[in-house]
């Protein structure tokens, strides 16, 4: 009987560690829409750190695609809107690719597009998500992304090792509630930068940028550990910054400036 219920203890353990390991995908979304800022020349989404493999092969299947009227419509996002960074990848997390084709996410109203991102509206959005989707159709995007699988694999796996060293287990005795199992995006065409996923609930992802090794491979390190940290607060951080805004606005727009 001992014996049974000390092994049941270890499985109620290893069942919790499992449970609170982070796990990192790449994301079609995200790389669909990455790579049309990346053509678009966005430099947030040029970085000289993406791997020189993986920018050779987009340079090599989507240069034909140059023309087409989603690239100078993300052209005229950024100039006329100020779209870029994580305007980008905010509203990649309600995007839905279902029988080859992109649409929104039944859990965004769109009428309410600037309540995620102040830098879209509803015709925006709406014009952008019509011409990605015709974009994604006319250069077989999914054929890209599943050509590509082993070296996403190989990502995600190397991703991985970092994260197992993160111990999320003190978010609940210091925030009052736990991480849950957020999304964890690595996307390729991010180089350094790295973004939270913030919604009405609280956090419900991050994306986290990559650089590369000598030989061109997508490279990590465990330095990354306090900046995936960084992102993951954002989901518990924002709320507190929001619910006290009115007290701490005065002494933000003396600070700003100086860190704009």
């Amino acid at each position: 009987m001992k014996r049974l219920f000390l092994a049941f203890i270890l499985l109620v353990c290893c069942s919790h560690l499992l449970k609170a390991q982070l796990i990192s995908k790449v994301d079609e979304r995200f790389e669909l829409t990455s790579i049309v800022f990346r053509l678009a020349g966005a430099p947030e989404y040029s970085d000289s750190r993406i791997p020189s493999k993986y920018k050779n092969d987009i340079e090599a299947y989507f240069t034909q695609y140059n023309n087409h009227e989603l690239i100078s419509y993300a052209k005229e996002l950024r100039k006329n809107y100020g779209v870029s960074y994580n305007a980008i990848s905010s509203t990649s997390y309600y995007l839905v690719i279902k029988n080859g084709k992109i649409g929104i996410s039944p859990n965004l109203n769109v009428s309410e597009i600037e309540k995620i991102d102040k830098r879209w509206t509803k015709d925006t959005f709406k014009k952008y998500v019509s011409l990605l989707n015709d974009f994604y159709k006319k250069s077989k995007f999914n054929r890209f992304f599943l050509q590509h699988k082993d070296y996403y694999n190989q990502a995600e796996e190397r991703f991985n090792v970092v994260l197992k060293d993160i111990n999320t287990n003190w978010f609940k005795s210091f925030f009052g509630k736990e991480l849950g199992e957020p999304l964890i995006v690595t996307s390729l065409c991010n180089g350094p930068s790295n973004y939270a996923l913030v919604d009405e609930n609280g956090l419900a992802g991050i994306v986290v940028g990559v650089g590369s090794d000598p030989q061109g491979f997508p490279y990590y390190h465990k330095r990354m550990i306090s900046i995936i940290l960084h992102e993951l607060i954002h989901g518990f951080s924002n709320s507190i910054v929001d619910d006290n805004w009115n007290e701490i606005e005065s002494s933000a727009n003396i600070i700003f400036p100086h860190v704009k």
